[in-house]
């Protein structure tokens, strides 16, 4: 791997625009490392990313609004495994995707976000449950949804670019994107059968374009990330999600990316990754590893 820039961390001070966070005695997380160039040239509008819980070592990512609803998992230095096309869902504007365990069957999960909102136009957003293959498939195939959930936001329609998953309770995670302070939006588990669910709004947090985040499979680390910066979160025990966002941040090492709207914790929790939707002219995409130290 080829060691690029330089990490930077601070103390800023609080604003809608710079959120207040702090520095540790220790970064846990070292500068950024390319992991690899993305190796299937139809990646071309990344804009979300999960750590695949059936087969260690390899994401699964998608495109946003534009492509058809598929998949496409490769390993964690970017090669190309196989394209998934999704029965049963649209794409009709995909932002992120998350990963976890059905508490019922006890199989994982991923967990697709159709949540993009430009205009803030739509009445309903939508979250589709596809289960992991039970093999790794070394070709394209076809998965099918195993559950779909549509979602109105309380308060008014909101764009949203962040889904998460808590693997202790198990309650998903909506994070507003444009919003001078975000919003953070909730659907406890268990998920209510009925035809369209009303999240609940928990709070709101001093961040503004948050387009990415994730849990680590712990459930004691949170990153979310916008344009510019990674913000990352220690959840003690006993403690929500909620809570945890709601206190002072660290940042992270990170080096902009051009349009970088997705980021996940590894399965195993040392490493954080990040992809970019754009590439620079002529060159693929590049997934990028932040070890832990």
């Amino acid at each position: 791997m080829l060691l690029l820039g330089s990490p930077s961390w601070s103390k800023q001070n609080f604003s809608t625009e710079e959120p207040e966070t702090t520095i540790i005695d220790s970064i846990p997380f070292s500068e950024r490392l390319i992991a690899g160039l993305i190796e299937h040239k139809s990646i071309n509008e990344a804009s979300g990313i999960t750590a695949s819980l059936s087969f260690p070592g390899h994401l699964w990512t998608h495109n946003d609004s534009g492509d058809e609803a598929k998949l496409f998992l490769m390993d964690d230095n970017g090669k190309h495994i196989s394209e998934i096309s999704i029965n049963n869902a649209t794409n009709r504007d995909w932002e992120d995707i998350a990963s976890g365990v059905d508490p019922y069957t006890h199989k994982p999960y991923v967990m697709i976000a159709d949540i993009g909102d430009n205009d803030a136009k739509f009445k309903f957003v939508t979250l589709y449950q596809v289960f992991e293959p039970d093999e790794i498939p070394m070709r394209d195939t076809i998965l099918s949804v195993s559950k779909k959930w549509t979602i109105k936001y309380p308060d008014e329609q909101r764009d949203a670019e962040t889904l998460m998953i808590d693997p202790v309770t198990h309650d998903l995670f909506i994070l507003s994107k444009r919003d001078p302070e975000i919003f953070i939006y909730r659907v406890s588990f268990p998920y209510p059968i009925i035809d369209t669910i009303i999240a609940e709004k928990t709070a709101t947090l001093p961040f503004t374009q948050i387009v990415a985040g994730d849990i680590s499979q712990d459930g004691k680390e949170i990153l979310i990330k916008n344009y510019e910066s990674v913000y990352y979160f220690k959840r003690n025990q006993n403690e929500t999600i909620t809570d945890a966002l709601q206190k002072m941040s660290v940042t992270l090492p990170y080096i902009r990316e051009p349009q970088g709207e997705a980021i996940c914790f590894s399965k195993d929790g040392k490493s954080y990754f990040t992809l970019s939707e754009k590439s620079v002219i002529g060159v693929s995409p590049v997934l990028y590893r932040y070890k832990r130290k």
